[in-house]
């Protein structure tokens, strides 16, 4: 037994450095990026979401979901308009679909959001009570939302003028790019711009046992290398 005492001890050490390892080893992290692209900010809030061009939120992000403050100003009672065609499912259409309108603050750039049947009716120029937003008209809130919602898969142009432009892929890209609630909730805290969207960090280890763990285990290697220069029975 006292000539396989190198090896158990060998043994315990690499167990040890292999469990340190995982302790020192980073989780994910709550500014961990979201982006898919190199050029785009790894925090989302309403202005940047308001400044993208169309598509460019798709590009960045995918369908991941996306958590910000947004500020819901007032319905726009000049808003509205005609357009040329309309999109099928129609809550998807940008003229005459669910719609609101979210920004920064008062005075500040908008992004168009959609919000699905399953949430309520909404319309950018209308006060709607059955619009999950209603109760939140010139207040902040916290909005969840990704651009690619499984629905565009189903998107199609119900009526549009002759030419290119108008296909099935046509529809369903534009329905990708659109930006679509899942939630919304009042927010609780003081007003600020942006909410970092990622998983809540990993707790770790205490900070002692990390800087305790090398030096415990250096002090386990010396012993064992007096022990092997004595001999066993020493």
């Amino acid at each position: 037994m006292m000539n396989r005492w190198p090896e158990i001890a060998r043994r315990l050490a690499i167990a040890v450095l292999l469990a340190v390892g995982a302790l020192i080893a980073p989780g994910r992290s709550s500014t961990a990026a979201i982006a898919l692209a190199s050029d785009c900010p790894w925090q989302v809030n309403i202005d940047g979401l308001a400044a993208m061009s169309s598509g460019q939120g798709l590009a960045c992000y995918g369908g991941r979901l996306l958590t910000f403050e947004a500020y819901v100003p007032a319905p726009c009672s000049g808003c509205g308009g005609m357009s040329a065609f309309t999109v099928s499912p129609r809550w998807l259409d940008s003229v005459f679909g669910s719609t609101v309108n979210l920004s920064a603050g008062p005075g500040r750039p908008e992004q168009l959001v959609f919000v699905p049947p399953t949430l309520g009716r909404c319309a950018a120029f209308v006060d709607l009570k059955a619009c999950p937003f209603h109760p939140y008209s010139r207040r902040r809130v916290v909005v969840s939302a990704h651009f690619d919602d499984p629905v565009a898969a189903t998107c199609r142009y119900s009526e549009h003028p002759a030419g290119p432009g108008f296909s099935r892929e046509d529809a369903v890209t534009g329905c990708q790019a659109s930006l679509v609630v899942l939630s919304v909730r009042p927010d609780p805290l003081p007003a600020t711009d942006s909410v970092a969207t990622a998983a809540p960090a990993r707790a770790g280890p205490p900070p002692a046992l990390i800087a305790s763990a090398p030096v415990a285990l250096l002090l386990l290697m010396l012993a064992l290398g007096r022990r092997n220069r004595r001999g066993p029975h020493e």
